[in-house]
């Protein structure tokens, strides 16, 4: 941590634990943001490294997540070359290096925002926050849903909303989906909670369901805004 701003809504440990990915910005404001890891060393967490300009641009680059091996990487940007917006990117890690991103493509973003990426450990399952008013002088920020993507062999589905008791009419961020495929966490503002927005947790049934939402509570939640949550695997 600096006196930039770090975090900037979401984190990442690497599959081994040994690597933490994060955001930076700029002082001052959002506008210029890039990605960054740490390697952790003798327990103790080594200067932060800028990921490099494969990954990073110009733009807002922010909002990291990789797949269980380690070798998918998908993050929010606002480069140029997109559908619009923020949009959704992926690169590959090839004998040890990034490939150049490539847009997810217009069935994952849209003229609007897509952010906030949360790859399943197995790589197979995407699930991130779209803001549902795309013109962006009119949009709403209150009214923001998960959604989430599978892969098939044609690439990645239609992106479907997760259900009602899920999304709310307010904001829905921060989405984790925990190695176990069974176990969401996310922030809101919209459930019940203790003031701004509150981390909540919701398991999937066996019949493919999502059970309703249930408030972490305190000491996790407080009256101020709790989000980014990151549970490792074990």
């Amino acid at each position: 941590n600096t006196s930039e701003n770090e975090g900037t809504s979401s984190v990442y440990i690497g599959p081994e634990r040994q690597q933490l990915y994060f955001t930076v910005c700029n002082q001052g404001g959002y506008g210029s943001c890039d990605l960054f890891y740490s390697d952790l060393t003798d327990a103790q967490w080594g200067p932060r490294k800028n990921m490099g300009p494969n990954i990073n641009s110009a733009a807002w680059d922010a909002q990291p997540s990789i797949s269980g091996d380690g070798n998918s990487l998908v993050f929010a940007s606002a480069r140029p070359g997109g559908q619009g917006g923020k949009d959704l990117w992926i690169a590959r890690r090839i004998n040890g290096k990034w490939s150049v991103p490539e847009n997810l493509g217009s069935e994952i973003n849209t003229e609007g925002d897509e952010e906030a990426p949360f790859l399943h450990y197995d790589g197979k399952t995407l699930y991130f926050v779209r803001g549902l008013t795309y013109d962006r002088q009119r949009r709403n920020p209150d009214d923001q849903d998960i959604f989430y993507s599978e892969i098939t062999p044609d690439g990645w589905s239609k992106p479907k909303r997760l259900p009602k008791n899920i999304n709310t009419p307010f904001r829905e961020e921060s989405v984790q989906i925990h190695p176990d495929g069974k176990t969401l966490y996310f922030s809101s503002n919209g459930h019940p909670g203790m003031g701004g927005l509150d981390i909540f947790m919701s398991r999937k049934q066996v019949d493919g369901s999502w059970s309703d939402p249930i408030n972490l509570g305190y000491p996790l939640n407080t009256y101020v805004d709790e989000n980014s949550l990151l549970v490792s695997s074990d």
